[in-house]
């Protein structure tokens, strides 16, 4: 049996050695005393031999039981029907029962953004006409809702439907900090506040430039007075709270929303977790791996092969653009009423929301599309398919494909993997440039595959922002990061997004706050906050 193992923070990493009896890596001579060396090229395979071999030698359930006893976090992998039958996501309102007038018992996703002024909720099932709801219609909106809830804190100018307001961003590594960038985008002043030994992504290579774009740097301590106190000073002045502890953590900070709202009461707050408020996972810690390997993704991708690890963050992306969801929802809400909520939602949510055509449960219903170790696509006409000089991706129905690919096929045959077999050879003879010409004349929708670092190459993607150049120092040449992900016909934003050094702005916002310059003096002097230089690599 198969599990996955998420030791990707420090505070994990060294313990994992420990647990696994493999300290002994870092004598060996090819390491050179370097963890970091491990992930170099040449020394890539013989440490997972090392650790496949570990974990060989005792079964799953014994594994899983060690790592739950020395904190580690781990799971195991299971299918899309062990997910949807979880108690965690009951407990959290995304598993409902429906009753559907043409299926019967429909057992589905919940909605995974909850509001705890505004909540939503599944009206009734797909078949049925949704009553209108009984809203307000949709006026101008006034110019007291992109006012800063506070009156004294300086505004970053930017542009965008968010310009005026100003988020706190609380989170770590992906979740619930890339949240801040997207609304940032929107033209949000973020302050992204971290402790002296910074965000745990910011060690991870340059993943750290592409989530943290748009934002301010402060290093702040929140356990000690000082730092508690110019924390809620910030408060006063700010629209939204962001963060991605685990539950109980915002308590023992004494930030939690009633002690945020007291300070400001027009604040909002938006907390991604792992596995949401309660239920039997809820204070556990969750990766975006583990959800992968809970939720059944890496299961049902690998199909009848081994399992495959999905290598882009699918959880912690649609957290985080879940996470701005609530946030503008909630700051909407504010605007037509005055008053400010809580909102969450989690890692669970998500795993269970990006699979939510899948996991529809109700009797008769055909099984939902596996993947393979190499999946192609799921049909001779849906698939990629390799060229003479790289890769294309069709996507074409049969009435389109058949006439426009009979000229170059021969012969367009009713079975599909007969059909397959015929369009991987021509195109196979031919280079990618002439195959799309062939296939774009004919009508027939198809793309040349690229990789990341064609982006840049793409002009078009440059002018569009799509990819943005973005200045930083210490890069060898050009560093290209994603640019914006929403376009606005009026309220446009436009420019490069620069990536916060570690409390690079410690000071100006310290002193936007109201703090003195000998408060600010005293608190850098002792510690309390830390003054850094701007990002590089």
């Amino acid at each position: 049996q198969w599990l996955f193992l998420a030791c990707l923070t420090p505070n994990f990493f060294m313990k994992a050695f420990e647990v696994l009896d493999l300290l002994d890596l870092f004598a060996d001579p090819r390491l050179e005393g370097d963890p970091i060396a491990m992930l170099y090229p040449q020394n890539v395979p013989w440490v997972l031999e090392r650790f496949a071999a570990a974990f060989a030698a005792r079964p799953r359930a014994e594994w899983l039981a060690i790592l739950a006893d020395n904190g580690l976090p781990a799971a195991p992998l299971q299918d899309r029907d062990d997910w949807l039958d979880e108690e965690q996501l009951a407990a959290i309102g995304m598993r409902l029962t429906v009753d559907d007038p043409a299926r019967g018992k429909v057992v589905m996703p919940g909605i995974p953004l909850v509001l705890s002024r505004t909540p939503g909720a599944v009206r009734g099932p797909a078949s049925l006409p949704v009553p209108a709801l009984e809203v307000p219609p949709w006026d101008p909106r006034p110019a007291e809702v992109l006012t800063p809830a506070g009156g004294s804190g300086a505004t970053v100018r930017r542009g965008g439907p968010l310009e005026g307001l100003r988020v706190l961003d609380l989170g770590s590594i992906i979740a619930g900090t890339y949240a801040c960038s997207l609304l940032a985008e929107l033209g949000a002043d973020v302050i992204k506040l971290e402790p002296r030994s910074g965000d745990g992504l910011r060690g991870m290579m340059l993943g750290f430039a592409g989530f943290h774009k748009g934002k301010r740097g402060l290093v702040l301590d929140l356990q000690k007075p000082e730092g508690h106190e110019a924390f809620l000073a910030l408060v006063r002045d700010a629209d939204l709270v962001m963060d991605n502890y685990r539950p109980g953590v915002l308590q023992r900070l004494g930030i939690d929303y009633e002690r945020l709202s007291a300070v400001n009461a027009r604040i909002c707050t938006v907390s991604v977790t792992g596995f949401g408020e309660g239920g039997p996972r809820g204070a556990d810690a969750g990766f975006d791996p583990v959800l992968q390997a809970l939720s059944g993704m890496m299961t049902a991708q690998g199909g009848d092969d081994d399992p495959v690890f999905l290598s882009i963050p699918v959880n912690d992306v649609a957290s985080a653009a879940m996470a701005a969801l609530g946030a503008v929802l909630a700051l909407h809400h504010r605007g037509r009423t005055g008053e400010g909520q809580r909102v969450w939602t989690s890692l669970a949510g998500q795993a269970a929301l990006m699979q939510a055509g899948e996991l529809v449960r109700f009797d008769g219903r055909v099984p939902a599309q596996r993947g393979a170790q190499d999946f192609a696509g799921p049909s001779a006409l849906d698939s990629l398919y390799a060229t003479a000089d790289g890769w294309l991706r069709l996507q074409a129905s049969a009435d389109v494909a058949a006439s426009a690919l009979a000229g170059m096929l021969g012969e367009f045959p009713d079975d599909d993997d007969a059909r397959a077999v015929i369009i991987a050879a021509a195109f196979a003879a031919r280079p990618t440039e002439q195959v799309l010409a062939a296939l774009t004349e004919a009508g027939v929708p198809a793309v040349a595959v690229r990789s990341v670092m064609d982006l840049p190459l793409d002009a078009a993607l440059r002018a569009s922002e799509v990819v943005h150049e973005t200045p930083v120092a210490g890069a060898a040449g050009s560093l290209w990061t994603q640019g914006r992900m929403a376009r606005l016909s009026r309220t446009e934003a436009r420019g490069v997004l620069l990536v916060p050094g570690l409390g690079e702005h410690t000071r100006d916002v310290l002193r936007e706050a109201g703090l003195s310059e000998e408060a600010i003096d005293r608190m850098l002097e002792t510690g309390v906050a830390v003054a850094g230089d701007p990002y590089r690599v």
